[in-house]
């Protein structure tokens, strides 16, 4: 039986964390470069974490949260990214199903505003 990962990675605003899965201490803390939205997507494979934020992929060294490489998507906007990657079974669903409650959030929090 594999062993379970001691990190939990978790991202809000323009930051990425990473807790020790047990005790919740901060194991490191990367600031995103740029962007304003709240959500933040994230999906790791093997030791690369890989951050979607406000229309910008982020690549992270899962063991140090240092940033690899960024994509910013050229004219997409500064939408939140949703990120799927082939061979990963249902972590990929996962991503998307909480982009998709996100968004719907979002669209009802505008739409009763709007009344």
């Amino acid at each position: 039986m594999p062993k379970e990962p001691d990190v939990l990675y978790t991202g809000t605003g323009r930051h990425v964390v990473a807790l020790h899965r047990e005790t919740g201490a901060e194991l490191w803390r990367t600031k995103l470069p740029s962007g304003t939205s709240t959500v933040v997507s994230l999906l790791l494979k093997g030791r690369q974490l890989f951050v979607g934020h406000s229309g910008r992929v982020y690549c992270l060294d899962a063991d140090s949260g240092r940033v690899l490489w960024e994509n910013g998507l050229p004219r997409t906007g500064f939408n939140p990214v949703i990120m799927a990657m082939a061979g990963l079974g249902g972590s990929a669903a996962v991503v998307v199903a909480a982009h998709v409650v996100a968004a719907a959030a979002q669209a009802a929090t505008s739409a009763s505003a709007a009344c």
